[in-house]
This record gives C-alpha cells, sequence and structure tokens, in this order.
C-alpha cells in the first residue's frame, strides 16, 4: 500500500484523535445464491452450489472477508392457486409454499455445508415476501384482485409468520444449526411496512419478535427513506404503524450498555453512514465511482462509524451472489474481491496498525453481543434528540405573538405551519450529514475551487465536517440570551451552516454572502437539507452580495446581525461602513476573535471592543463567555438612533464594491 502510505498516516492520525482502541469491522451480507443459471438450468443444482463453494474459497483468501454474516434467503417457492399440495396460512387462502423436492433439499444441503463446515461465516435470516404479501409493487392481475381483498390482505401476518417458520427449518436443515436466537434483515430494505411498494404489514416487528428474532440489521438502506432518523445503535418496541420503529412510541433506547431493555426490546442497528458508504456492491456506477475513489470510500467509513466504549464499528453490506456479478463473468468476481474494495479496505486496517489499533472482525450476533454487553451506557434521550416531531408546530412569528405567514405550497393548498424547533444534537446531526452529503457531490462535480470549498471546507470535509465549535457557541448566545426577533441574520453565512441550524432551531434565518461559489453550493444544500427536515423553503433565506450594500434595503430593526469568522482584509473606510451596517441591527453578535484581522489576546480584543462602541456599537450590559475559539460580544442597539448617526456616513463614504470582501468572502472560512 506504498501509494496509500500518506492517506494510511492520515486516517490513522483520525483515528487516534476519535481516541478509539479497536476498530470493529462486520458485514451482513444479502445472501441470495439460488436463481436460475439460464432457461434449461432450475434455480437449484450442481452450476449454483459451485458458485457457493467459489464464494468460500474466495473470501477464505481475504482476512477481512473470512467471517461475514450471511443473511441467507433459502429457496421457497410459492404460487396464487386453489388446488395442490400447498402448505398454507389458512385454508381459505388463495397463496400457498410449494413443498420443496428431494433435489432442492439435497443441492441445498450441499451448498450450505460447505458455508458452514470449510468457513467461517455465520447464517442469519433473509425474506423477501413482497410477492406473496399485499402490497403496491404487484403486477400480477390475480395477484392484485387477492390481496385488495378483505380476506387476502387479513392473512398477510400469518403468512409471514409461516414464511419464517418453513425458511427457519429449510435453514436447519441445510446447515444443522437452528438457534433458538436469530437475526433479520427485510427483503427490499422495507422493515415494517416502511416501503409501500414492498411491505404493508404494519406488525411485522413484532411478528419477528415473537418468533425468537433479536434485532434487524437492515440499515442504512439502499431506500432512504426507509432509514431511521436515529442514528446509534438502538432497542425498541414493536409499534402497529408504517415505519413503527421510527416513533415516539416504541420507546427507543439506546442498546449499548443496555442489558435490561434488550431483553425485552428489538434491536435496530443504525449509525450516521449510509448505503451509499457502507455498499460494496460495485454492480451500481455511483458504487463504483465512490469505491474507487480510496481516500473518500475509507475517510467516509471512519467518519460515519458509530464509536461506543473506545470501540469504532465499521458495517458494510452487499449481494454478493447476485446474478449481475454472473452473467458475464467466467468466473465471478465477488464484492470483497473487487480490487478498489480491496484496496479502500485495506488502507483502513493498515491504518489502525499504524495507530496501535486493534481489529476485530466479527459477525453481526457478535456485534449485538458486544454492545449490548458494554460497562457503560450512554445517558442520551433518543426520542427527544432525534424524533423531534415534525408538523403542526407555531411558526417562529406565531411563538413571537405575530400572526403566521400564509405560503401558498404546491398545487393549491396552502399551509401555515413549520416543522421543528428540532431538537439541538438533532440539528447539528441533520445540517452535519446534508452539508457532507452535498459538499462531496459538487466538490467531485467541480471541483475543490468550483464548488466554492477552497482549502477551509475541503479540509472539514476530510475530517467528516465537524460543526466549529464557534458556530455552535453563537447558536447557543442566541437562545440563551436574545428575545425573540423578526430575522437572525449571519454576515458573510459561507455555505450556510450557521443559518442552517437556525432555522432548525425555529428561528427566522437570513445569510448574506458575497462569494458566488459558496452561496450556490450553500443553495443546493439548504435544498438537500429542507427536504429532508420537512421545512418550507424560506425558512432560511440565502442572499448573494456584500455587505452592508446587500442588506441596504431590508428593514433590520427587529433582526440580530452575527459575525462569527469575519476574517478578511478592509480598508479602515470600509471597516466603518461595516459598521455603520451593524448599527441598523437591534442586535449584534460579533467574535473578538475574528472581526477583519485575528486577535489573540486579550488586550487587542478589548482595543476592538472600545473602537466598536467609538462607531456606534454599545455592548450588552453583559458580556457572554468567552471559550477556547471564540470571543463573542452582544452588543444591543437604538436603530432609529443609529440611522441618525450613520446618515453622514453615507454622504462621505462611497459605494463598497463587490470586489471588497472578494479575497475571503464576506465570511471568510
Amino acid at each position: 500500500m506504498s501509494r496509500h502510505a500518506l492517506l494510511v498516516q492520515d486516517l490513522a492520525d483520525r483515528l487516534r484523535r476519535i481516541g478509539v482502541a479497536t476498530v470493529v469491522y462486520f458485514h451482513t451480507d444479502h445472501f441470495e445464491p439460488w436463481r436460475g443459471i439460464d432457461d434449461r438450468v432450475p434455480p437449484v443444482g450442481p452450476g449454483i452450489v459451485d458458485t457457493v463453494y467459489d464464494f468460500c474459497r474466495a473470501t477464505e483468501r481475504i482476512d477481512f472477508a473470512r467471517r461475514l454474516t450471511l443473511f441467507y434467503k433459502p429457496h421457497l417457492n410459492y404460487a396464487l392457486r386453489r388446488d395442490g399440495d400447498l402448505v398454507r396460512a389458512d385454508p381459505d387462502d388463495l397463496v400457498g409454499f410449494l413443498p420443496r423436492s428431494e433435489a432442492e433439499e439435497r443441492f441445498g444441503r450441499e451448498a450450505m455445508q460447505e458455508v458452514v463446515g470449510s468457513s467461517g461465516h455465520d447464517v442469519q435470516l433473509h425474506i423477501h415476501h413482497e410477492f406473496y404479501t399485499a402490497n403496491q409493487g404487484h403486477t400480477d392481475p390475480e395477484a392484485i384482485a387477492w390481496f385488495a381483498g378483505r380476506l387476502g390482505r387479513s392473512l398477510d401476518g400469518r403468512r409471514l409468520e409461516l414464511a419464517i417458520r418453513l425458511n427457519r427449518e429449510i435453514i436447519a436443515r441445510e446447515t444443522g444449526r437452528n438457534p433458538q436466537r436469530w437475526f433479520f434483515v427485510h427483503g427490499q430494505w422495507a422493515l415494517n411496512a416502511s416501503d409501500h411498494s414492498s411491505c404493508e404489514i404494519t406488525n411485522e416487528i413484532d411478528i419477528l419478535l415473537r418468533h425468537g428474532c433479536r434485532g434487524d440489521f437492515t440499515f442504512p438502506a439502499g431506500r432512504p427513506h426507509v432509514n431511521p432518523r436515529i442514528k446509534v445503535p438502538y432497542l425498541c418496541r414493536p409499534f402497529d404503524a408504517a415505519k413503527g420503529y421510527d416513533c415516539r412510541e416504541a420507546e427507543p433506547e439506546i442498546a449499548c450498555g443496555n442489558a435490561a431493555a434488550a431483553a425485552e426490546k428489538f434491536f435496530i442497528w443504525a449509525s450516521p453512514a449510509n448505503s451509499l458508504q457502507c455498499s460494496l456492491d460495485y454492480m451500481s456506477e455511483s458504487n463504483r465511482r465512490h469505491l474507487e475513489n480510496t481516500e473518500k470510500a475509507a475517510t467516509a467509513l471512519i467518519d460515519n462509524a458509530y464509536t461506543a466504549e473506545g470501540r469504532l464499528y465499521i458495517k458494510t453490506h452487499a449481494h454478493s451472489m447476485h446474478s449481475y456479478y454472473f452473467e458475464h463473468a467466467r468466473s465471478a468476481v465477488i464484492p470483497h474481491q473487487y480490487p478498489a474494495t480491496q484496496t479502500f479496505l485495506s488502507v483502513i486496517f493498515d491504518a489502525a496498525a499504524a495507530a496501535g489499533v486493534e481489529v476485530q472482525f466479527l459477525t453481526a450476533p457478535e456485534v449485538y453481543d458486544l454492545l449490548i454487553a458494554a460497562k457503560a451506557k450512554p445517558e442520551v434521550d433518543l426520542a427527544a434528540t432525534y424524533l423531534q416531531p415534525v408538523g403542526l408546530i407555531r411558526s417562529a412569528a406565531s411563538a413571537a405573538g405575530r400572526p403566521q405567514t400564509k405560503v401558498r405550497g404546491k398545487g393549491n393548498a396552502r399551509r401555515s405551519e413549520i416543522p421543528g424547533p428540532f431538537a439541538p444534537a438533532r440539528a447539528v446531526e441533520l445540517v452535519r450529514e446534508s452539508v457532507a452529503e452535498v459538499l462531496r457531490q459538487r466538490i467531485d462535480k467541480l471541483g475543490v475551487k468550483g464548488s466554492g470549498a477552497y482549502a477551509h471546507y475541503s479540509t472539514m470535509l476530510r475530517q467528516g465536517f465537524p460543526i466549529p465549535h464557534y458556530e455552535l457557541a453563537a447558536l447557543d448566545i442566541v437562545r440563551r440570551q436574545v428575545p425573540r426577533l423578526g430575522a437572525y441574520c449571519e454576515i458573510g453565512s459561507g455555505i450556510g451552516t450557521l443559518p442552517f441550524l437556525l432555522a432548525l432551531n425555529g428561528f427566522p434565518a437570513v445569510g448574506v454572502e458575497c462569494d458566488a461559489r459558496r452561496h450556490r453550493t450553500a443553495v443546493a444544500i439548504w435544498r438537500k437539507l429542507s427536504a429532508r427536515a420537512e421545512m418550507r423553503d424560506d425558512a432560511c433565506r440565502l442572499i448573494l452580495g456584500s455587505f452592508p450594500k446587500a442588506a441596504d434595503r431590508r428593514d433590520a430593526s427587529q433582526s440580530i446581525a452575527i459575525l462569527t469568522d469575519f476574517i478578511t482584509t478592509q480598508k479602515p473606510e470600509q471597516v466603518r461602513a461595516i459598521v455603520a451596517g451593524l448599527c441598523r441591527y437591534r442586535y449584534v453578535l460579533l467574535d473578538l476573535q475574528r472581526f477583519c484581522v485575528p486577535r489573540a489576546t486579550g488586550d487587542e480584543r478589548l482595543a476592538l471592543l472600545q473602537q466598536l462602541r467609538d462607531l456606534g456599537l454599545e455592548p450588552a450590559a453583559e458580556l457572554p463567555a468567552a471559550g477556547a475559539d471564540h470571543a463573542f460580544a452582544l452588543f444591543c442597539n437604538d436603530p432609529v438612533a443609529s440611522a441618525r448617526r450613520a446618515a453622514p456616513w453615507s454622504r462621505l463614504i462611497p459605494r463598497l464594491r463587490d470586489t471588497a470582501l472578494r479575497r475571503h468572502g464576506a465570511l471568510p472560512r
């Protein structure tokens, strides 16, 4: 890995900074070997057995592929017909399962005995039930008619229970293993009716739990809308509703160190990582691009992994026996063999070795046991952090005693409500996820310069895009020390992280940025974030232009201006014009460490404070406490008096050009 030596060292440093002692790697495979090779060959036969043998030999040669969890879909055929010796959930059911033939039993045993006898792989259950239960994806007229009827739909739960029993019996016969405790991955990702094109069984988790299933490793899914909003492994009660695992009524609790809850609740694997970051399925063009960008793929897995008790959990998934890998290959290259995959995973494990971090290759049940048995249980209210209700919550204007603004939506519908505020921790995670995702895409497409990321944001992205502490401090000051206002405006908003945080916390947010590239990226991020958070577009307004010109025509008398990292070269008359513009705001929150030039010492900051006072900004009676990386001052103005003071300056100071702040942007980062 010599050509990746610098990347290995960078990732090793990253692991040291995180402070982990162990990297845990596990893989959850949607293992579906039984398929027809061509029209003349049955789906269960010696040809498929050979491919399973090849799979075992290939994975044995790769250290990180020797202990995979194969969520296995046994071959179990179904039919819709009245006659025959079908196994049915009810005598009146049109749907039934076909008894297995002797050949199916024999070849199934031959293949799976190889898995359990010559490899370290674990076998768990994978079920696709979309063809024999009610959902919106049916195309066969007979199936559509049957599942549209009362009886056809009413038997879904019993039919799934029968399918679970028959599949587990097949696995027991083929592998010789019949554990009382087992784990699950849902076909088409649609656990508990989270996607009605595949599943409408709203009590699915209850059914699984009653039949011995302790948890699910479906997520992150290839269909993002089914993913839970909670981003840590957790435990929940069955809740009879579509996507019930994502509801407050499911009483979610963190899984780490929570053996008491694990005894009766259902486990859901979740983490900040998305499906693209976890998937090894190089059949997809987007996945190939991701996997072949070694730095991006390796960094994303580390930065978005779940960390607990000094362990960093890295999960991947794939469809290793998908027909794609066999269609045009004499000898299929399974996902773990794909060169780009070997490279980026090897880089991670080499980095762990360089950092002195232990690497463990575990199965999904072992990961479950490790989490549940942890010594310390983090004290976090998952519902409050991640599941803040979205919907009919008063808007910021209404909360301040003003009538809500009616906004015309799609069609002719009107809606007056905005969602939020989100719990602070959830808002931070939503912003971080959306910014990192869109910024990566735009850098890939436009380059570091073309995207407006430049050195600052591209460096932050390599670090997982942590939200700067000074922005969180500014948000906290606004929440705690500033009365309700009509607008919360960051001057020089960059790609918009602080305005986005303000919007998700229920404040009418505005961002002013003079760099056009950064502005376009901020707009793209807000589109993604507002859709994900189900917020109105106008909850955050992003303005392209230089301050104060960009805000000249806006009434700022009931607004706050916020400046967090305003490092930019300015002439004295330009500084006076900027301060005159700030005097139009009811409040100004300004970081004394980062106004125009860096000011590292207390004396330098006191001198700036006096200069600002001389120019008309009056500090509040009590200054917010300084932090390690910020020294905020809160100013309270009389905008009418400030406007009178500013009038002479408006005649004496020439119009500022947009290029005045171009070097670093209105708020350089």
